[in-house]
Parts: C-alpha cells; sequence; structure tokens
C-alpha cells in the first residue's frame, strides 16, 4: 500500500496491489465537492461516491469507465515561494479593507482560512485586520514562515478550541488567536469529539425526503407489499447501524484492550456514550 498527497492540494491517494491488477482509491475533500474515487492502474474510474455526468461539468465527468482528470490547479502561488515582494503583491491585488486573511487564501496554495487568521494574528495581534492597517510587510512573512516550519520539521503542536464544552476549532500547531486555545498531545485526540458526534448522528438518523416517502408510500393498498417496503428499511438502517458503529471502533482502538467485550465511545460531554458489544475474539481492526 502506497499513500500520497499532491502538494499542499486537498487529496489523498491509497495505492493498493491486487494479484489481477493495482487500483487507487482517491479521496478529495473540497467542501460540497468532496468525493471517494475508485480508480484502475490504466486511470480508467471503476467506481465513485458522487457521480458527474457531463450536463454539470464538462471538464470533469466523474464515471465509471471514464478517463479520472485530476482537479484544476488552483492559480496560487506556491507556499514555499513566499519573498516579501510577492506577498506584497498578493496584498496589492484586492480592496484595502479586505482582511488579510482572505488575501492569503486566495493567493497562496494550502492555505486554509484558519490558517490564515493565525497567521494575521501573530503578526499584528488581530486576526480579521485589514489590508490598510497594516504598516510592514515583513511581520505577516515572518509569521507565515514560522506556521510553515512544522512542516519542514514535522515538530506539531495539535490544539483544540472548545466553547461550552463543545470543540470548536482544531489544528496542528497552537491557535493562539483563541485565548482559550488547548494544547493537546495528538492530532487524533483533537478529532475525537467530531468523529464521536458524527458517527452518533449515523446511528440516530432516519429516511428522510423521497427516500423515506418510498419506504412507506408503495405499501399502501398493495396487500403483502407494505410488509416488504417495511423489511427493506428496516435492513437499510441495520446496515447504515452497522457502519457507523465500524467506524466508531475504529476511531477509538487506542482504547479497547486485547479481550475487551465491550467500548463505550464517547458522543459528547452532554450525551450518555454508546455502547457497542466487542467480540474478545477479534481484534479492533
Amino acid at each position: 500500500m502506497a499513500i500520497e498527497q499532491p502538494p499542499f492540494e486537498r487529496v489523498l491517494h491509497i495505492g493498493t496491489q491486487h494479484p489481477e491488477s493495482n487500483t487507487t482509491l482517491i479521496v478529495e475533500v473540497m467542501g460540497r465537492y468532496s468525493n471517494i474515487v475508485l480508480v484502475a492502474e490504466e486511470g480508467l474510474i471503476l467506481e465513485c461516491i458522487k457521480r458527474v455526468g457531463p450536463e454539470k461539468s464538462r471538464y470533469r465527468s466523474m464515471l465509471p469507465r471514464h478517463l479520472y482528470v485530476p482537479p484544476p490547479p488552483q492559480p496560487k502561488l506556491d507556499p514555499t515561494d513566499v519573498t516579501e515582494l510577492r506577498l506584497r503583491d498578493i496584498l496589492t491585488d484586492v480592496s484595502p479593507e479586505s482582511p488579510i486573511w482572505k488575501a492569503l487564501v486566495g493567493g497562496i496554495g494550502g492555505v486554509s482560512p484558519l490558517m490564515a487568521r493565525e497567521v494575521v494574528h501573530r503578526a499584528m495581534g488581530d486576526a480579521e485586520a485589514a489590508i490598510s492597517q497594516r504598516a510592514k510587510i515583513s511581520p505577516s512573512l515572518e509569521a507565515f514562515q514560522e506556521m510553515l516550519m512544522p512542516v519542514w520539521e514535522h515538530c506539531w503542536q495539535p490544539s483544540i478550541v472548545k466553547r461550552n464544552e463543545r470543540l470548536v476549532a482544531f489544528a496542528p500547531y497552537p491557535l493562539t488567536q483563541y485565548d482559550d486555545w488547548e494544547e493537546v498531545d495528538s492530532i487524533s485526540q483533537a478529532v475525537e469529539p467530531i468523529i464521536g458526534r458524527w458517527s452518533a448522528g449515523m446511528l440516530t438518523q432516519q429516511p428522510s425526503g423521497e427516500q423515506g416517502r418510498l419506504s412507506f408510500g408503495p405499501g399502501r393498498g398493495c396487500g403483502g407489499s407494505e410488509r416488504l417496503w417495511r423489511d427493506r428499511g428496516s435492513r437499510r438502517r441495520r446496515r447504515r447501524n452497522c457502519g457507523a458503529r465500524g467506524e466508531m471502533i475504529l476511531a477509538y482502538a487506542h482504547r479497547i484492550e486485547p479481550g475487551q467485550r465491550e467500548l463505550a465511545a464517547p458522543v459528547g460531554s452532554d450525551e450518555p456514550p454508546v455502547l457497542i458489544e466487542l467480540d474478545p475474539r477479534l481484534s479492533e481492526v
């Protein structure tokens, strides 16, 4: 297995080897355009979570038996090439009243809004400072280079921010823009509350919309078909619950001891943990 990430892109390539051929699972984390695509060795799409036909995207159809096309590159500056002159150009290309962090996100590759705000806070003491408020470029450049150091040195300092016992932000670096930031041991520990809430939501999610109507509508006046549709909906819910519990077992695998028969998976400070029965004969993974 090989895992690769295109430089400063929100894309992950997970390559696997099989006796017949090799495949690559491509995970694209891009907001509402996110997708997971299984690609054959010759570059053809085998399947994807979200299918996109030519009527939605002429440049990039995401359909089985179509050639996989990577996301188009963004016209942004490589973060390793940021100099004082280039940073000045980025900040002068937008309105003086625009926040500095927005200019950084729009002009430099691999920079998230959270990271950009952290850079501005460290440089000026105000994460929302406007471009017109800056006196010099050098403090912003120094803060940006400081933020890049963990990437080269692999020296991460994960942190989180909680409000009313709810996680509102996390990062692999200190979030000094928040007064109440906390240091944690690992990024896995930082995202635990989010994984718990997401998995719990899957456990309690019910069919809705068109799918919900289809589950019960055809049964009316159709004799035994009502029970058939009810049974199908029950099987779907059982499969969804099993998948969610499996995700929670993976998320909290580090807490499972050999021979353990039950896992109490936390889903939030104000909610009881989800109890998952374990088979002591099996490993957690």
